[in-house]
């Protein structure tokens, strides 16, 4: 099959198939011919063997004349006729039957009998021979009438003669039950070769899929199955070179916008302390103090976009360094609402935690459901006015542990709701904030949660104010 096209591999399939059928058949109707000549003489008597037998009736009727008529020599006559299908009725010279075990189907007197004389006629079902009985003057003193059928007869009925019989029925129809049995081995044949060089494709295919390149697909035949292994080979070698290039050069930026970060942090760190010595150490006017302002916020929104960077940059090394640690979730709930609630009281906010029902550890990476809190929670203090309340909810289900983090500010949009998780969505102004922000807040919550195997999705309340609902598998044991 290696060497061979396709469309060649099922042109000898097929003829195969047709070679082992015919030379299968004529084997099959061999036998069957040669155990139908062995049983014929054995077990099976032709169709005119009683009419034969009836001559050996003549002659004993010819040597004994007479004596056949008499009861006494019926024994004779039932030697003679036992072989076969043959009945025999002895009459005497008037039509009379004298004895015999085939009776006449009507009366016969002496000129009716002389007219049936070497004469084989029909009654019914039956054949009919008369052979007379004379005597040494040629006088008519009777006659032997033997009645007998035209068919084959088997002699014995045993398993044997059956069996013979099944099997030549059974190979009048082998023609159709050899093309079904040599088309489903040579068919199945074909297809494991075919299939071969598939399973190793989708193998490869799975394998590219989970972006594993290191392999080669070991395969090489000269026909079209060859040829397409060769080019998914080449493929999966060309993509391995591109996806490499690919990966240096987001290494690359990745490296340079981490760089670009740091390396910002220094001046505007240097601008807002100059900022708050200008306003704290040097007399300035009540338009100048207007003016430090608006660099301080604008240093501190600055300084809040490098972090968000920072942040999305550590995504992806986060998915490789995060582990998990047993912890008393509880425990640390309670010291997360603790700093979440310090936080809101300068805007007259209340935060309420519940965390009904939880068991009493988990194995959890704090890290990152850390981050994912801060992140949510710090949106709504943001978002929620004066005096307002944000409820957070932990609680766990069908192997998951459940967040969510409600307020009562104006909510999501509904433009929000469909891109608020997107990377660098500043959204419209359902949700201002004082200061801005750099529309990475949710995208890395998102994130974040997914690399803990969860998910994150986005709601409004009933009665208003938002909803954000994230979730992660509730795992027992820690692990890295």
């Amino acid at each position: 099959m290696r060497w061979r096209s396709l469309d060649s591999g099922i042109r000898r399939t097929l003829l195969a198939v047709l070679a082992a059928t015919i030379l299968a058949t004529l084997v099959t109707y061999a036998i069957a011919v040669a155990a139908f000549v062995a049983i014929q003489y054995r077990y099976v008597q032709p169709a005119n063997y009683s009419e034969q037998r009836v001559n050996d009736v003549a002659a004993l009727v010819q040597a004994q004349g007479a004596a056949v008529l008499d009861p006494a020599s019926a024994a004779n006559l039932d030697a003679a006729t036992a072989d076969g299908d043959l009945r025999y009725e002895v009459l005497d010279a008037d039509g009379q039957a004298l004895y015999g075990n085939y009776e006449s189907a009507s009366a016969l007197d002496r000129q009716a009998l002389l007219k049936l004389i070497n004469t084989t006629t029909s009654e019914g079902d039956d054949y009919v021979r008369t052979v007379p009985i004379f005597d040494d003057d040629g006088t008519l003193l009777g006659a032997v009438r033997c009645a007998y059928k035209l068919e084959l007869r088997f002699t014995r009925t045993d398993a044997i003669a059956r069996l013979v019989a099944v099997f030549c029925l059974i190979a009048l129809v082998s023609p159709v039950l050899y093309l079904l049995l040599f088309g489903r081995i040579f068919s199945r044949r074909f297809a494991d070769e075919v299939r071969t060089p598939l399973a190793l494709l989708r193998g490869a295919t799975q394998k590219i899929q989970r972006q594993e390149l290191d392999f080669a697909v070991d395969y090489h035949a000269d026909n079209e199955l060859g040829d397409l292994c060769s080019a998914f080979d080449e493929m999966r070698a060309s993509l391995a070179t591109s996806l490499e290039r690919q990966w240096q050069l987001e290494q690359g930026r990745t490296e340079m916008v981490a760089a670009l970060a740091h390396d910002l942090k220094t001046p505007l760190s240097v601008i807002k302390a100059y900022n708050e010595a200008l306003a704290d150490d040097t007399p300035v006017n009540t338009e100048q103090v207007h003016y430090l302002n608006v660099i301080g916020a604008h240093v501190d929104r600055a300084s809040q976009m490098v972090r968000g960077l920072q942040d999305v940059i550590a995504l992806d090394a986060a998915a490789k360094t995060n582990s998990t640690t047993t912890v008393d979730l509880t425990a640390w709930l309670a010291a997360r609402e603790e700093a979440y609630a310090l936080r809101a009281r300068a805007k007259g906010i209340s935060v309420r935690l519940a965390r009904d029902g939880l068991a009493s550890s988990y194995a959890i990476c704090t890290d990152a459901l850390a981050r994912i809190l801060d992140n949510l929670v710090g949106n709504s203090i943001e978002a929620t006015p004066a005096g307002g309340r944000i409820d957070i909810d932990v609680s766990e289900g069908a192997g998951r542990l459940i967040y969510e983090v409600r307020d009562n500010g104006p909510g999501f949009s509904a433009r929000d709701l469909r891109h608020a998780t997107d990377e660098f969505y500043r959204g419209d102004e359902a949700r201002p904030t004082a200061d801005g922000h750099a529309g990475l807040g949710l995208y890395i919550a998102r994130n974040l949660a997914a690399q803990m195997g969860g998910g994150l999705t986005l709601a409004n309340n009933p009665d208003g104010g938002a909803c954000v609902r994230f979730w992660h598998p509730a795992l027992q044991e820690a692990g890295d």
